[in-house]
């Protein structure tokens, strides 16, 4: 078996590095377009479900992966998780902690900007739709 020269290993990771470049490029887009087509913009301030509900303080996001939190007009509008795998039963875990908190929550295959065509879970304070 031959073994990469130098040159070889170079090309290679120029090749991956252009890649993962060009994906972070999609990845910020896709979020763009989500932002545009809401209103919104993303906040710094959230970690948990406390940023849409204050009695929710200190309360993880359920199956929480790859979340950014949204205001609109400054103040907090919803979440965005993108878990790699979201099941029946993390629904139904899901639903009953946005009933404990006053929250909806829905599942959607856009915006996915994490890992594009994998579900995002959407957390928003109830009646609006995000």
């Amino acid at each position: 078996m031959a073994t990469e020269t130098e040159e070889e290993l170079r090309a290679k990771r120029r090749a991956e590095r252009i890649a993962q470049f060009e994906l972070q490029e999609k990845r910020d887009r896709i979020k763009a377009e989500y932002a545009k087509s809401r209103g919104v913009r993303e906040s710094r301030a959230g970690m948990d479900l406390g940023f849409l509900n204050k009695k929710a303080k200190l309360v993880r996001v359920p199956h929480q992966d790859h979340c950014t939190f949204w205001n609109k007009n400054g103040k907090p509008y919803c979440i965005v998780n993108q878990p790699y795998g979201f099941s029946l039963e993390d629904m139904r875990e899901a639903v009953a902690c946005a009933d404990k908190y006053g929250l909806d929550v829905c599942v959607s295959s856009w915006p996915s900007w994490h890992y594009e065509g994998v579900v995002s879970v959407i957390w928003t304070v109830k009646g609006f739709h995000a």
